[in-house]
Formats: structure tokens, C-alpha cells, sequence
């Protein structure tokens, strides 16, 4: 594997990492408030 194809694999696991925390969070809160803030905190950091 050369450095290029070491870096994407991090990053597309770092998406897919915060991918499953925001869905996790839109499960779990009670308010929509609450489940937009969970789904659009994921889009920001990204």
C-alpha cells in the first residue's frame, strides 16, 4: 500500500466513524432539536 492509499483508508474510517456516532445520537435523543443538532454536527466536522 503506498502513503496515498494509508491516508484515504484513515479518513474514509474517520467518516465512517463519525458517520455511525451521528447515527447513534439521532437514535438516542428524545427532541428534534436535539436530532438536528446530532445530524448536522456530523456535516460540520466532516
Amino acid at each position: 500500500m503506498t502513503v496515498i492509499e494509508i491516508i484515504a483508508a484513515v479518513l474514509i474510517g474517520g467518516g465512517l466513524l463519525l458517520g455511525l456516532v451521528s447515527a447513534i445520537g439521532l437514535n438516542r435523543f428524545d427532541g428534534v432539536l436535539m436530532r438536528i443538532h446530532a445530524a448536522s454536527s456530523r456535516r460540520c466536522w466532516a
